[in-house]
């Protein structure tokens, strides 16, 4: 069994099986397959995925390290911001510093 986020995407959609089946044009018991956590194909997966206006990944649910990764990237991301303006403020300090210097 693989638990997957299809049947609440299904319904935040307000889709019947029989609505997502045929706009992903699969079967409802692939539908209903699905839902009960059986395996499917990487293409059935992507009509799935398609039909809900979602990518692959978002049909199952994000992991621990999954989280933590996006964490680590959101502090890595400010991090390196942070640097960024550290930087601009020396280079405007050094001006400064060489500025009152010829003065």
């Amino acid at each position: 069994m693989i638990k997957n986020n299809i049947k609440a995407l299904r319904l935040t959609k307000h889709l019947s099986q029989e609505q997502l089946a045929e706009k992903a044009k699969v079967s409802v018991r692939t539908i209903q397959r699905l839902e009960a956590g059986e395996d499917a194909s990487i293409s059935t997966l992507n009509l799935v995925a398609g039909a809900l206006g979602v990518e692959v990944g978002d049909l199952f649910p994000r992991t621990d390290s999954a989280k933590q990764q996006e964490k680590f990237s959101l502090q890595m991301h400010n991090f390196n911001h942070n640097c960024t303006n550290v930087m601009k403020n020396l280079r405007t300090l050094s001006g400064f510093t060489i500025l009152a210097t010829l003065l």
